[in-house]
Order: C-alpha cells, then sequence, then structure tokens
C-alpha cells in the first residue's frame, strides 16, 4: 500500500490547478438598479438572448417580471390569477423556445386527472388566458410530492437536443417519495409515458406495463431520461430476495442487478436489459438521453466498505463508473474507476490521511451525492458530485427538531467515449447551517470556454488555503465570498476566484444570497438576484467577456 505524503499531494495539486490564462482572468461582476422586492412561495428564472423573465408563486398571485440583461433594470411586471378553483399547479417549464405554465384538476365523480397548460408569451411576461388540454387520465393518477404547498402528479424531461418533452405519470397503489422514486417496494400497474413536440402536439402516448409488477419483487427507480429520438429509458435496481435492502456485510455479494429498461413507440411494454454489479454496490445514478441512446454513471462503493463504521457505505463512494445503451436498449459493459488514494488525502487531516494510508484502509468519499450528468459531443461524460450530509437534533424544550446541514467537497471527474479515466479533481469546500439553500453550488457547462463552472460561498480565510490543509468551514448565515471555480473540459485544469464578500457588494449588502437564484444567461454570462434589504431586490452580473 502506498503512503501519500504532504509533498507528493503538493505536487499533484500544483500540477493541477492552470498557469495558463483561465476564463476566470476576464472574470467580472455588475450591480444593476434596484427594484421592488416580491415575497414569494417559489422563485424561478428563465433566460432568452439579452432578457430574463422571472416568475414567481404565491397562494394568491403568479407575478412575472422582466428584466433587461444589458441594463441590469426591470423593464416590467405582471400579476395573474392563480391555479384556476380546483387545480394544483405542477410546474413553469421550457421546452426549446416555448414557455408554459402547467397545472393538473381532479375530477372525483369521475375519477379523471387532467393535466392542463397556458403558454407564457416571454416576449409580453404575458400568460394566456386561453387553457390548453394536455392529458387526460381515467382512473386518476398517484400524488407524486410536493411544490408550491401542493401536490404534483406529473414529471417532466427534455430531451438533450430540446426538441422534445416526456410527461410521466403513475398508476396503481404505490405512491413516488419526494425524491422522485418509486421506492423499494413498488406495486405500481403501470407508468403513462407522453412524448410531446415544443408546441404540446402528441408525438406518441403509452401505458406501459411495469415488470413485475407485484409485493415478491422489489425494485427500486433509480433514474430516467429521454432519448433525442423519443425513447424512455429507465434505470432500476431489481432485487434478487425480497428484502429491498441492499446488504451490508464485507463479505456479502451483491443482492441485486441493474436493469434498463426502454419504451418506445407503439410498444405497451419494457425493453430489459440486465447489468451485473459484481462486487460493487451502486450508491448513486443516473441517466443521460443522447441522439443514438443513453449513457449511464454513478458513484459505487466496494462490497468490503459497505460496514466502514467511519459512515455509511450506501452513501460513501469508492470510485465512479458508467455504461452506455444503445436505441435498441443493448447495454455495452460497465466500466469502473476507483478514486485515487492521493485524491482522498487531499485537504483532509492528517488523522484522515493515517487512516487512509493504512493497508486494509477503508478509504472512501463519504457523503457522496451525485448532482450532474454532463455528455459532450463526443461521447465522454462528465460526473460532478458533493459530500452532503446532515445531523438532525429534538429540541426536547421547545418541541421540535432541528437539522444542521453540511456541504463539502466536489469531485469532478471526466470519462472519455473508450471508457477510459481522462481525470479526476478534487474541489475543496466546507459549509455548514440549518439553510441549505445557503450553501451548495451552482454548476453550468460553459461551451464558449469549455470549461465547468461552479459557483458558491466560501469563507475568505481559504483564499490562500494550502493543499496539505482542511479548509476553513463557513458558517451559512448570510455571509461568505462568493467564489468560481473553472476545470478545463479538456485537461481538467482548475482556475479559482474570489469575487465579492457578499455583505458588501459594491456598497449593498447581498442579503438572503442562494445559489438557487443564479441563471446562466447564455451569453458566457450569469445573473444573480438578491435581496438588498430596504424592500429592494437587485440583480448581480457576472460576465467572462472583454
Amino acid at each position: 500500500m502506498r503512503c501519500i505524503s504532504s509533498f507528493l499531494i503538493f505536487l499533484l495539486v500544483l500540477n493541477t490547478y492552470s498557469s495558463a490564462q483561465s476564463p476566470l482572468d476576464k472574470l467580472t461582476y455588475t450591480v444593476g438598479r434596484p427594484y421592488p422586492v416580491v415575497d414569494a412561495v417559489e422563485k424561478l428564472y428563465f433566460t432568452h438572448g439579452t432578457e430574463m423573465m422571472s416568475i414567481k408563486w404565491t397562494r394568491k398571485e403568479i407575478i412575472v417580471q422582466k428584466f433587461n440583461l444589458k441594463t441590469m433594470a426591470q423593464t416590467g411586471t405582471k400579476s395573474f390569477k392563480p391555479t384556476p378553483a380546483g387545480g394544483a399547479p405542477e410546474t413553469f417549464y421550457q421546452i426549446k423556445d416555448k414557455f408554459y405554465y402547467f397545472y393538473s384538476t381532479y375530477k372525483k365523480s369521475e375519477n379523471i386527472t387532467e393535466l392542463k397548460a397556458k403558454e407564457i408569451d416571454f416576449k409580453t411576461g404575458s400568460i394566456s388566458e386561453t387553457e390548453r388540454l394536455v392529458l387526460s387520465i381515467p382512473g386518476g393518477a398517484n400524488s407524486m410530492n410536493s411544490i408550491f404547498n401542493s401536490v404534483t402528479r406529473f414529471r417532466f424531461t427534455t430531451s438533450y437536443d430540446s426538441t422534445k418533452v416526456l410527461i410521466r405519470y403513475e398508476k396503481g397503489e404505490h405512491q413516488i417519495n419526494e425524491a422522485g422514486f418509486m421506492g423499494k417496494e413498488f406495486n405500481m400497474t403501470s407508468v403513462g409515458l407522453c412524448i410531446m413536440n415544443p408546441d404540446l402536439t402528441e408525438m406518441w402516448k403509452q401505458e406501459v406495463e411495469m415488470p413485475g409488477s407485484d409485493k415478491k419483487r422489489r425494485v427500486e427507480i433509480m433514474s430516467y431520461t429521454l432519448s433525442n429520438e423519443g425513447q424512455v429509458f429507465i434505470l432500476s435496481r431489481v432485487f434478487e430476495d425480497e428484502s429491498g435492502k441492499i446488504k451490508k456485510g464485507k463479505n456479502e455479494a451483491a443482492n441485486y442487478h441493474l436493469e434498463v429498461w426502454m419504451a418506445k413507440s407503439g410498444s405497451n411494454t419494457f425493453v430489459q436489459n440486465s447489468i451485473n454489479v459484481a462486487d460493487n454496490h451502486i450508491t448513486r445514478a443516473r441517466l443521460f438521453g443522447v441522439q443514438d441512446g443513453v449513457v449511464g454513471a454513478g458513484f459505487y462503493c466496494k462490497v468490503i466498505n459497505m460496514d466502514n463504521k467511519r459512515g455509511i457505505g450506501e452513501q460513501n463512494a469508492d470510485g465512479i463508473y458508467a455504461f452506455k445503451a444503445d436505441k435498441s436498449g443493448k447495454l455495452e459493459n460497465m466500466v469502473y474507476h476507483e478514486i485515487p488514494l492521493e485524491i482522498l488525502n487531499m485537504y483532509s487531516s492528517k488523522s484522515d490521511q493515517q487512516k487512509n494510508n493504512k493497508e486494509n484502509k477503508n478509504a472512501e468519499f463519504e457523503n457522496m451525492e451525485l448532482d450532474r450528468l454532463h455528455v459532450a459531443a463526443d461521447g465522454s461524460i462528465t460526473l460532478i458530485g458533493e459530500q452532503i450530509s446532515s445531523v438532525s437534533t429534538y429540541q426536547s424544550q421547545g418541541g421540535y427538531t432541528s437539522t444542521n446541514y453540511f456541504c463539502k467537497d466536489i469531485l469532478v471527474s471526466k470519462i472519455n467515449a473508450d471508457g477510459s479515466l481522462a481525470w479526476m479533481k478534487r474541489l475543496p469546500k466546507r459549509q455548514e447551517g440549518t439553510n441549505l439553500a445557503l450553501m451548495s453550488y451552482f454548476y453550468d457547462y460553459n461551451s464558449a470556454t469549455s470549461s465547468h463552472i461552479l459557483l458558491f460561498l466560501d469563507n475568505e480565510k481559504n483564499k490562500t488555503l494550502e493543499v496539505d490543509k482542511v479548509p476553513s468551514t463557513l458558517n451559512a448565515t448570510g455571509g461568505g465570498y462568493l467564489t468560481a471555480y473553472s476545470v478545463n473540459e479538456e485537461s481538467g485544469e482548475i482556475s479559482k476566484k474570489y469575487l465579492f464578500d457578499v455583505r458588501n457588494v459594491k456598497g449593498i449588502v447581498a442579503a438572503q444570497f442562494s445559489t438557487d437564484r443564479i441563471e446562466a444567461s447564455g451569453n458566457d454570462d450569469y445573473v444573480i438576484e438578491v435581496y438588498k434589504k430596504d424592500k429592494e431586490d437587485v440583480l448581480i452580473k457576472l460576465s467572462m467577456k472583454n
């Protein structure tokens, strides 16, 4: 077993950070003119050319704001009635250059669920008064999760080329959980799949029978996607016993296999193909539809580490994996790449490094979540994952439970089209707090600079962080420095830049700063809406242009 010294880690990171020109070298920011704040349950942002549209939903109204991204000023605002009586909001959604407000209704006497839509005119910021029936579901559709403080029954997925949208609903006894998974016990009878064009004309629609939908077959839906050709792919974990639980013993082989299900026009059954996971447990997974099929990728944990006392095996990662399936559903072999010990030891305490360096090590990335999956035109795959955990404490005096969140380092990895590992990088970040919206990060693949851009709030003490030191934690209570990482798509070289303290952005306090309120404009710019106090919001624009 290799023992990695701090000096070797230093050399590794020194070679990682770019000395050449970085897209962050030109990154600047400007602050727009303040405008009246809109308090809302949900805030969504859409950009087109030099304009941005904000949609803010309250129980009493829907507010649509328009902005000019050149002047950074609000150009108009309109108010509309909320969902019609008896309806529940589903989502505001963009399909290519079309924008819609989707909502559902349920006719109890007829047991029919209906999905309806109103088109949003981006230019004028107006929601059409014309109501359009999109889907009518005899027998009703299952409840899925809560959004806008109501229940939704439909899920939406756009194809990679944005020319098609999958609208999905479930039928049967089981209800999908908040994460969007059917769960490990699954009595679904069928899934409704409807593929539509951007103008909501139907391409094909089918209620497809779920494979083995009985109580003896335990299935966990891990991910689903839509290919450019209009095929639906689902990745599922199928248990080979009736436990419905992953065995965690050190010497236990996986008690499940993976299956990729594919549905297409004209068929009411899935094409099923199995993947043997061998001695690796799949902990996180995501599918991504492409022109000629689908790619899948995520994290795995070795069997030997499933009972690791340093963490819960199901939440940890020993490495990354990837596979591909063609448009017929035929699978290529799964490829695995272990996370190197050098990466695991970076930005870690000496005690953790010593544990990692043991001969019979249980070294792994703890609490890894898979956040993004980027597939390039050449078929290469980039995975972006983050260490996220939480601790809940019951407060007996007040009779409530408080939750503290921990958002830590980011792992960015690229797998070449032939399955080989191109590079793997660790980006240090430590955040802690009770408001998850103030933590984590914003991600965008910037095609103009061929780089992965990540924005987050950091502790200013990390400006001069040495590679063998543990980063200082940012207590997410409203402060911190907006920080940018750039990771070159080809080489994996990393650049980092500190932009501003959110407590003083050219004299403005950017209160309630959240990465959820960052939007890519499509012009190499990023726009952030923040509350500046005094009942006013303001836009901040980040630009990588001269």
